[in-house]
């Protein structure tokens, strides 16, 4: 019954991590920024503020919580990726390689299906980014004016090539972690047999 519970903890770690990482690669990656949008990357790095004279107060105000949730996803990845590391730990420490497999293939099982319901949802970007907007801001300051800053250096089309890219990565991750537990599995059926 232990086993199984951190198989479970182990299995929910791994795709928070899977996904929370795919995020951050894709939000923090510096080749997505040139110009003042590099700006807005140092800002969300907490290396500088955003300029006053290019920003209003509503973007700069949208921003800050936009780096309040990307600073929730990197301490929620960070706790998901240490959990992950010592459940692992735990179980390869008590020969659990059986259950370690297992975890591993529906956990890249479950990232994948996870990831599919995602993408169908995205297939009307509008509703999807809309909807991403309620589930994680309390406010209306994501809604900006089509003129303003913000919305000129980060347009829809920004987006959806970013959550194409989130998509890949949580693939390839994915794919990776289901693999290895495949790998994982035959190695141990042809040391028992």
């Amino acid at each position: 019954m232990k086993k199984r519970i951190l198989a479970i903890l182990l299995g929910i770690s791994l795709i928070l991590t899977i996904f929370l990482s795919s995020i951050l690669i894709v939000t923090f990656d510096k080749t997505n920024y040139s110009g003042h949008t590099n700006n807005v990357l140092k800002f969300l790095n907490g290396k500088e503020s955003l300029n006053p004279e290019i920003f209003s107060e509503r973007e700069i105000s949208h921003m800050e919580d936009v780096k309040s949730l990307c600073n929730l996803f990197k301490t929620l990845f960070y706790i998901s990726f240490l959990i992950s590391i010592f459940l692992l730990f735990v179980l390869i420490k008590k020969k659990n390689y059986d259950l370690i497999s297992n975890t591993f293939i529906y956990s890249g099982l479950s990232s994948i299906s996870l990831l599919i319901i995602l993408f169908l949802l995205s297939l009307n970007f509008d509703s999807f980014f809309t909807n991403f907007h309620y589930l994680f801001f309390t406010n209306d300051l994501w809604l900006l004016p089509e003129n303003s800053m913000l919305i000129k250096l980060f347009p829809k089309e920004f987006f959806n090539t970013a959550l194409k890219r989130i998509f890949l990565f949580i693939i390839v991750i994915s794919s990776a972690i289901l693999i290895n537990g495949i790998i994982l599995r035959f190695n141990r059926k042809n040391v028992h047999t």
